[in-house]
């Protein structure tokens, strides 16, 4: 989740020096701070947005574990009945 730089600091873990600096720029440099903490939220909403999470996960529940998605669901994304359908004819 860190890319160095731009949402946060990547250090060794070891490195304690590199560690006070970074701690250093961020409590001196509140643009710095803002930037990097924006482009952090950015990023998780960017990766872990509700719709994005949700719908993988309707898939993979389709797909792998057999559980057969609401008609609403499948309104909503036709191909969902195509995998639970297919899991349920090829896998079992």
């Amino acid at each position: 989740m860190i890319e160095d730089a731009v949402t946060g600091r990547l250090l060794d873990e070891h490195d304690i020096a590199g560690m006070a600096s970074a701690i250093e720029a961020v409590l001196t440099d509140p643009a710095l701070a803002r930037r990097q903490g924006e482009a952090g939220r950015a990023m998780v909403e960017r990766l872990f947005a509700t719709g994005r999470t949700t719908n993988a996960l309707k898939h993979l529940l389709a797909k792998r574990a057999g559980v057969w998605p609401p008609m609403r669901a499948v309104q909503m994304d036709p191909s969902l009945l195509g995998e639970a359908l297919a899991r349920l004819v090829y896998h079992q």
